[in-house]
């Protein structure tokens, strides 16, 4: 199963056109966990994935041993509530309820485009 790689939306697109943002973490983790989580909650974006399949993040995110995690943050009352998927656990996302795959096809798929 192909996964279409996804960059972060501009966030100063008009929030009722933008639905979800899906982001594949940078290099520069902390921009996608700090700051673009901070800057979206603010401009009231419903849904916000952080897809580090290269578990590159911090360990109060990912745990320790870092594993790779997908977190999918919905909006809920101006304010993010976070849920965690790592290997088969199946992806649950308000914005997009009829997704069928598990946060390991999403891992797979990553790693295979990058070779």
């Amino acid at each position: 199963m192909r996964v279409p790689r996804v960059e972060a939306t501009d966030v100063s697109a008009p929030v009722a056109r933008t639905r979800a943002s899906p982001v594949r973490v940078s290099n520069n983790w902390r921009d996608d966990y700090h700051k673009k989580f901070a800057d979206y909650e603010i401009i009231g974006i419903p849904e916000y994935w952080i897809v580090d399949y290269a578990a590159l993040g911090g360990r109060e995110f990912i745990g320790n041993p870092k594993e790779p995690t997908i977190f999918i943050c919905e909006l809920v009352d101006h304010e993010y509530v976070k849920r965690m998927f790592r290997g088969n656990d199946v992806i649950v996302s308000p914005s997009f309820p009829n997704l069928r795959f598990s946060a390991q096809q999403v891992f797979d798929a990553a790693l295979t485009e990058e070779e």
